[in-house]
């Protein structure tokens, strides 16, 4: 079962040695969230789901926008009431605003049933302590390397403002060095976990002739 987003903030803060509770130095609970969610982002388009959705055609339409989170279409097949699949060659697609629209070049028999198969990004939509990602477990620490990466380059970047940093950590000898190596290798590491684990399905086999 997918972890929350609180689950998820929980294990980022045992790996930072902190918790909820203490904002110095790795930020405000808020913080640490858009964290993880920019770690989610960023393993689109290298990590993506496989996923389906069916689509009714309607009289006389070419166009259709999916319900979806599909953003890269691999594979359309029409369906007859029969069991006959035909594989769907001729059309084009293209995502404006995060909606994907998909134009055939002939409008389809409206009896019919069409499957759109392509990759979808993974939520990133985590606001709510309570709110699910839909990475399986076994991949989530991907992800948290991002923001463990990202927290590591924002706590850099309070040295280039010193007067705030200075104001915000008065007592602290930590080298500024450090915490960028820390960010270069948390940066490395996920980047490469990204590529190790990189769409991790099988490609769908197109359909090349009538099944009936």
């Amino acid at each position: 079962m997918s972890s929350t987003l609180g689950q998820l903030r929980a294990r980022l803060n045992d790996q930072l040695g902190t918790d909820d509770a203490t904002e110095r130095p790795w930020g405000t609970v808020a913080q640490r969230n858009s964290a993880i969610r920019w770690g989610f982002e960023q393993l689109e388009p290298t990590m993506m789901r496989l996923i389906e959705e069916g689509v009714t055609p309607a009289a006389d339409t070419r166009e259709y926008t999916l319900a979806s989170r599909i953003t890269k279409i691999v594979l359309v097949e029409q369906t007859w009431a029969s069991g006959k699949v035909l594989d769907v060659r001729n059309y084009r697609s293209w995502t404006v605003d995060g909606a994907t629209r998909l134009t055939l070049n002939q409008v389809p028999d409206s009896t019919t049933t069409l499957t759109v198969v392509g990759y979808a990004p993974y939520v990133t939509d985590l606001t709510a302590d309570a709110d699910a990602c839909d990475l399986d477990p076994e991949y989530e620490w991907i992800p948290l390397l991002g923001a463990l990466a990202e927290l590591y380059r924002r706590r850099f970047h309070e040295w280039i403002d010193f007067e705030r940093y200075n104001a915000s950590n008065p007592s602290t000898n930590v080298d500024p060095d450090i915490i960028f190596r820390a960010y270069t290798d948390a940066m490395a590491r996920f980047e490469q976990a990204k590529l190790d684990h990189s769409r991790k399905v099988s490609m769908p086999r197109r359909a090349s002739f009538e099944r009936g």
